[in-house]
């Protein structure tokens, strides 16, 4: 999706390791919708996952971690053969085509 590519070129190089480089709007928007669609996958009986590529998969985690320490963040590689994954909802994020650092 266009928005997991946006946030992979959001990426920087800190002394923690590659962090997210967010507005603090997009930031607060992403963890408010992915809180939501967690409730929503925890009140249907399921572990709360975000599939992402391996390369957003460690930053997403260090960004998710505080806030919704409940969440699972995995790479598309992580996931074994003959597992069925199913959607059960997406997350964008907000801007269209705007910087999502906020410069």
């Amino acid at each position: 999706p266009m928005a997991e590519q946006r946030m992979a070129e959001s990426i920087h190089q800190t002394d923690q390791g590659l962090m997210t480089h967010l507005s603090p709007e997009v930031g607060q928007h992403l963890l408010e919708r992915l809180g939501e669609e967690s409730e929503k996958m925890a009140q249907a009986g399921h572990q709360p996952v975000v599939i992402c590529s391996a390369r957003l998969r460690s930053p997403l985690r260090r960004f998710t971690q505080r806030a919704l320490p409940q969440l699972a963040v995995l790479s598309y590689s992580e996931i074994p053969a003959g597992i069925d994954v199913y959607a059960s909802g997406m997350v964008e994020v907000p801007g269209g085509d705007q910087d999502l650092r906020g410069e």
